[in-house]
């Protein structure tokens, strides 16, 4: 079978760092991401408007891009849901591309936002792998694998579902998700148990996701698990 190919999309304002995060943080945050099959794109969505955005890419703009990730800034001064709806779209269009195509993916998603649910949902309907990088209980119940970004940079074993951690881990900034997992074939698969399924989600998410879905749904029809 074809070796996954896989999407890294990181919500910059939702899953934040501390002072402490370094360059060899990132690198080996990437290299945990290789790991789930060729990283075809990797995606940071911040808000030049914010200073907690400004902070960490004044000083490591150009490595961040040297390392191939690709900076999208994503102004909230007119719209508050800005950085959601290019995630949506720009993971969905991706990833649903390649089912359209039968080629394996893997999505991984750095956010906490319980909105991004009905989109992991929708891509496990397509057959596309997906793993959370954040703390969110909503998320960690539909996708198939979650860390912590404690564990995504040091390279430790995700927990088992239903498991928690917390507070500030050093230069990472604390996480309280759970882990578990779901492999489906052809995929790497991460340590940790089998998920529960769960709905729900936010209204710009779901809306988004719908359309984005339909799209592609003549052509992806017979790739749904």
């Amino acid at each position: 079978m074809a070796f996954a190919e896989v999407g890294l999309y990181w919500d910059f304002e939702n899953v934040g760092i501390g002072a402490g995060f370094s360059m060899a943080d990132l690198a080996a945050l990437l290299t945990r991401v290789r790991g789930y099959g060729r990283l075809h794109e990797s995606r940071l969505y911040y808000d030049s408007c914010k200073a907690s955005s400004e902070g960490f890419l004044s000083k490591h703009r150009e490595l961040v891009e040297r390392l191939g990730v690709t900076l999208v800034d994503c102004p909230t001064s007119d719209k508050k849901e800005a950085i959601d709806k290019k995630i949506i779209v720009d993971c969905l269009v991706w990833a649903l591309g390649r089912s359209s195509r039968l080629q394996p993916a893997c999505v991984v998603l750095m956010s906490s936002d319980g909105d991004f649910a009905h989109m992991l949902s929708r891509l496990e309907q397509h057959g596309v792998r997906t793993i959370v990088i954040g703390r969110s209980a909503v998320l960690r119940t539909v996708c198939h694998t979650a860390l912590t970004l404690r564990e995504a940079c040091s390279g430790a074993d995700a927990k088992a579902g239903g498991e928690e951690g917390g507070g500030t881990e050093g230069g990472v900034a604390g996480d309280a998700s759970g882990s578990g997992d779901h492999a489906p074939a052809a995929v790497p698969a991460a340590s940790g148990t089998k998920r529960k399924r769960c709905g729900g989600s936010g209204a710009a998410a779901a809306a988004a996701a719908s359309d984005a879905a339909a799209t592609f749904g003549s052509s992806t029809r017979g790739t749904s698990m």
